[in-house]
């Protein structure tokens, strides 16, 4: 749709001052007057002159498309920071949790809630769990795979 207006305006920037300039010329000296008939010259001049028309019309489209551009680009570009900020973020997030489930207090700490939450369990419901496995024990054992750090 937007091409078909485009190509519509053109038409009519060129044509139209064409049309009446030929409009002009034919109608019936009664009408007009004495006037005597345009030359090639004025012919050319009026040409030239919706030429001029069709490029300043052409000069605000490209800068309308400029202007559209250079939003398009600048939020393409805050989206592009965005993703790789979160990017990093999430790395960076990863390591330190990966670091912190190997360390020694977060395993204790996890066992006695364990420990915590199956002694209200046995309590509260007898029934339900007949042979109830005994308390869990803390292990020593790495939690998490650690790698091997970049050697620069």
């Amino acid at each position: 749709m937007r091409k078909i207006l485009s190509l519509a305006a053109l038409v009519f920037c060129i044509g139209f001052p064409i049309a009446l300039w030929e409009g002009y010329r034919f109608l019936p000296k009664s009408v007009v007057g004495a006037v005597p008939a345009p030359s090639f010259a004025e012919g050319v001049t009026i040409v030239l002159a919706a030429l001029a028309i069709v490029l300043a019309c052409l000069a605000l489209f490209v800068g309308g498309l400029a202007i559209w551009g250079y939003q398009s680009i600048k939020s393409e570009a805050a989206a592009a920071a965005e993703r790789g900020v979160q990017k990093a973020v999430d790395g960076a997030l990863k390591e330190e949790i990966a670091k912190k489930l190997n360390e020694a207090s977060i395993k204790r700490a996890v066992a006695r809630e364990a420990n915590n939450a199956a002694q209200y369990l046995d309590l509260q419901y007898p029934s339900a769990f007949p042979a109830a496995d005994p308390p869990l024990q803390v292990e020593d054992k790495a939690i998490a795979t650690e790698y091997p750090e970049d050697k620069p």
